[in-house]
């Protein structure tokens, strides 16, 4: 939270507790309606600030019979092998999920706490792979739709206000009760900082997985895992290698995301990804990625800070691709021309701190490296970051009328 000076707030007495709770909701729990039931719900919360949170945004301007509901939820036995303050944490911040208004609120709240990192343009990759915001059919409108949906989760106390514009903030129990109703309603399997044995991958029914920098001791060979839509892996350990059959039993992933992985030798078994629609390799020791242009439906590509040095012809197949993230590629040479006219779908490339090696002949004059005026045949491009060294280089009429963002260096 950025605070100069940190310091425990224990448990709360009964009027700080109940003041705190008011400040959220409001002075309409002292009215003859509410008052008694609101006293038993603060009650219930046995003190904890972040149980009263959690409870007062998901209350908020309800009507009684939701409050008498959320006051029975609350008395209940946790649904949890949980005892004492745990269980007081986890019924809580459940409540809060299950009072949620939508279930696109839900999954965003259950994908948040499964992401690696907090930063909402992961957050915006994945969701468009999951097909998770409704009513968009641009980035742009999915973009509006993600700010919405995390300005809605702060409101009900889910997440905390974030300390810049992008990423987001979740405390660290809520996360961790959050991970838990994943694991039930979403057969998740998320790891946070720990061992992963061979013994511990998980099963069919499993439908997302997210390993945040675990110790990994090794890759089943297979992960027979056939109704899995999410996949995601923060690596550590630069030796470990994916075997080649790795994802022939997966072919429902949406959503494939290995950072910091070394794929020198892309695992073949990837191509059958026929229905793969994100796919990130941030950070990764990228070899040969002409496998990629066989991934027919992807809609995004991220290969940011990776060490790619050259994209493939192949990749100009990909005519589905709505986002392409190439940022600070430092290492990246090569861009064939007649690539990027073919990505006619295009609607967000971002090359900062990337490639800057363009070509001054036009597309017709089969330059070998891209040329700036090749960017003139993207109709639906909205954004565009990119690295141009020579200041003289004249920008007028260069881009489609569409185009809404645009930054240069």
């Amino acid at each position: 939270m950025n605070s100069h000076k940190n310091f425990a707030v224990g448990i709360l007495q009964e009027n700080e507790a109940w003041e705190l709770f008011k400040n959220i909701t409001g002075d309409i729990v002292e009215s003859s309606e509410l008052q008694s039931t609101a006293t038993e719900v603060v009650r219930e919360c046995a003190g904890l600030p972040i149980a009263i949170v959690s409870v007062a945004g998901a209350l908020k301007n309800k009507s009684l019979p939701l409050w008498k509901n959320a006051l029975r939820e609350l008395t209940r036995p946790s649904s949890r092998n949980f005892t004492g303050m745990q269980a007081v944490v986890y019924s809580t911040i459940e409540l809060s999920y299950n009072h949620l208004e939508s279930e696109e609120l839900k999954s965003t709240f259950l994908l948040c706490a499964a992401m690696g990192s907090p930063m909402i343009i992961d957050l915006l990759k994945y969701g468009i792979g999951l097909g998770l915001f409704q009513h968009t059919d641009t980035v742009e409108e999915a973009q509006d739709r993600v700010h919405t949906l995390l300005s809605n989760l702060e409101a009900s106390g889910l997440l905390l206000e974030a300390s810049n514009s992008k990423e987001f903030a979740i405390h660290d129990v809520v996360r961790d009760v959050a991970v838990s109703v994943a694991a039930r309603d979403w057969h998740m399997f998320a790891v946070l900082r720990n061992v992963v044995r061979p013994k511990d991958w998980p099963n069919a029914d499993c439908t997302g997985i997210s390993l945040f920098y675990n110790d990994i001791r090794e890759f089943p060979e297979e992960l027979e895992c056939p109704r899995l839509k999410f996949f995601y892996i923060g690596n550590k350990d630069p030796s470990l290698s994916i075997p080649d059959n790795f994802f022939a039993e997966t072919k429902e992933l949406r959503v494939l995301d290995l950072t910091e992985v070394n794929l020198s030798s892309i695992p073949p078994s990837i191509h059958q990804l026929a229905n793969l629609r994100t796919l990130c390799l941030d950070h990764c020791v990228l070899g040969d990625i002409n496998i990629i242009g066989k991934l027919k439906k992807l809609e995004i590509l991220s290969l940011v800070e990776s060490n790619v040095e050259q994209l493939p012809m192949d990749l100009g197949q990909l005519t589905r691709l709505q986002l392409l993230d190439l940022s600070n590629c430092s290492k990246l040479r090569l861009i064939p021309a007649g690539i990027m006219s073919n990505l006619s779908r295009l609607e967000q490339l971002y090359m900062g701190n990337s490639f800057n090696r363009w070509d001054t002949e036009d597309l017709d004059n089969q330059a070998s490296n891209i040329s700036l005026s090749e960017l003139r045949h993207l109709p639906q491009l909205t954004v565009l970051e990119i690295h141009i060294p020579d200041a003289q280089v004249t920008l007028k009429d260069l881009f489609s009328e569409e185009l809404d963002r645009f930054t240069y260096l």
